[in-house]
């Protein structure tokens, strides 16, 4: 029987490309379904938008190298389009939540028309204005549009044209106050920000910052003054901080937490609330922590005392930060926890904050060190003259007692965590606008703040006495950055 004739170039070519369209394909199936692992678009629990994943750092950046590949090609449109749609997106998201669309539609049970829309949230416009925002949602990706249905469907109304029906999506769904992690206060914030962001070109024109040249500044003043004075700015600044403050999934291998400037320390709480063994303390202002004291004695009065307990002072100044009350209490692994605070400063005062927290730690670093030899010596012995030489070494630096703590007793085993909207690479593609976006929110409020990157997070820790020992790549909007002392 004569042997088949082998294959020829031409085919054994074709097969080669073959195999390789198959190997490509099942690469593409492989990262895809990393990508969906690390999504999880059908996970409820997705809306804890800042869960940290413990991927490796390769499989990670893979991961968000193909995801970024999908994202551009899906988000292929002429650039006219894609211009007007940025430029008015803004305004149906800012009004949904402000008349409060998503919560209307939740108590309608999830779906309504406009018309019974504009009933529930108390709208006086004709139903018609309240169907274009609505129509105009839909298009944006922020409702579904249902179906058509009678204008008589419910509550008895005359029979009419039929009217189309709005839904809740996965995105309005967030907006809701009944949602696990809800994001109106967030837009809502973003939104009075907008007024000092109006004046961003005429700020870098001039060199001044944005906000202080706008009217929500009243009269100059900075935007902490500004927002102490408005009390409903107040109150959605603080939902739109509980809103992004969630630190779940990460573990938690501390014995205790010193939460720097925590706010009314809804962070803290859930913090203890998950860990039964972890003890926590809670800085702040002095004023800030009067209102927390009420907060927890509302709403977390069994914690008090047992494991949570308070400090008042200013976080530029060592001696005011928390210290251990005992020897004994200085033992265990602590960790200081600075939660989107940085980025509100420049340079020169965000390295204030490093090192004052550094000169509560030990090992002391060199210059504090001089400073504790000084006082140990006696009275008109050679050593006194040191402390005098390192009063004027910088905010902090030389102090290192007080703030909860007795004498100049420091932590003895502690890490610094860091949680920002860092500009790194260890972040999904899906959130790189939103950290461009912070990094401009940043420079309209104050100026000199800014979304930092790791190799400047380094320099700042490196100058300051510590050392950046792991960033952990986040599916949420942070970023978070373990440092030790140097």
């Amino acid at each position: 029987m004569p042997l088949a004739a082998p294959p020829s170039v031409g085919a054994a070519a074709a097969l080669a490309v073959l195999a390789l369209l198959a190997a490509a394909a099942l690469a593409a199936a492989a990262l895809t379904t990393a990508c969906l692992l690390v999504a999880r678009p059908w996970d409820p629990r997705r809306r804890d938008y800042s869960r940290t994943h413990a991927l490796p750092r390769p499989l990670f950046a893979a991961v968000a190298w193909w995801l970024r590949l999908c994202e551009e090609a899906a988000g292929l449109k002429p650039a006219p389009h894609r211009v007007a749609e940025l430029a008015n997106s803004y305004l149906v998201l800012f009004a949904l939540c402000e008349l409060g669309i998503p919560d209307a539609l939740r108590r309608l049970g999830g779906e309504a028309t406009a018309s019974e829309v504009a009933s529930e949230a108390a709208l006086r416009a004709d139903a018609r204005w309240a169907d274009r925002l609505l129509s105009a949602a839909a298009e944006f990706g922020l409702l579904r549009c249902a179906r058509r249905c009678s204008r008589g469907r419910r509550r008895g109304a005359a029979p009419g044209p039929p009217e189309r029906a709005y839904a809740l999506n996965a995105v309005s769904a967030v907006l809701c106050a009944d949602a696990p992690c809800c994001m109106r206060d967030f837009v809502l914030m973003e939104r009075d920000q907008a007024e000092g962001a109006l004046f961003l070109a005429e700020g870098i024109r001039r060199g001044a910052v944005p906000f202080e040249l706008s009217p929500a500044s009243k009269g100059g003043a900075g935007f902490w003054a500004a927002l102490a004075a408005d009390e409903r700015r107040a109150a959605a600044f603080d939902g739109a901080m509980r809103a992004v403050d969630h630190f779940a999934g990460a573990p938690v291998t501390f014995d205790r937490v010193v939460d720097i400037a925590g706010g009314t320390g809804h962070f803290l709480a859930r913090l203890l609330r998950r860990c039964p063994r972890l003890r926590g303390t809670l800085f702040d202002q002095p004023a800030q922590i009067a209102r927390a004291r009420e907060w927890w004695g509302q709403e977390q009065p069994d914690l008090i005392c047992a494991r949570a307990s308070f400090a008042a002072g200013s976080f530029f100044e060592a001696a005011a930060l928390p210290g251990p009350a005992t020897g004994s209490d200085a033992e265990g692994r602590t960790a200081f926890v600075l939660r989107n605070i940085l980025h509100d400063w420049d340079d020169e005062a965000a390295l204030a904050i490093l090192r004052a927290l550094r000169a509560r730690v030990d090992p002391a670093p060199l210059d504090t060190r001089a400073a504790d030899a000084a006082d140990a010596a006696p009275a008109g012995s050679s050593a006194a003259p040191a402390r005098g030489g390192d009063g004027a070494g910088g905010r902090g630096s030389a102090r290192s007692g007080g703030g909860g703590g007795s004498g100049r007793e420091r932590w003895r085993d502690a890490t610094l965590v860091i949680v920002e909207a860092t500009l790194s690479e260890a972040v999904l593609p899906s959130l790189a606008k939103h950290r461009a976006c912070s990094d401009i929110t940043m420079l309209c409020n104050f100026g000199g703040g800014q979304e930092r990157d790791e190799a400047a997070f380094s320099a700042l820790l490196a100058a300051a006495g510590w050392r950046l020992r792991r960033v952990r790549p986040s599916a949420g909007f942070f970023c978070v950055l373990d440092a030790v002392p140097a």
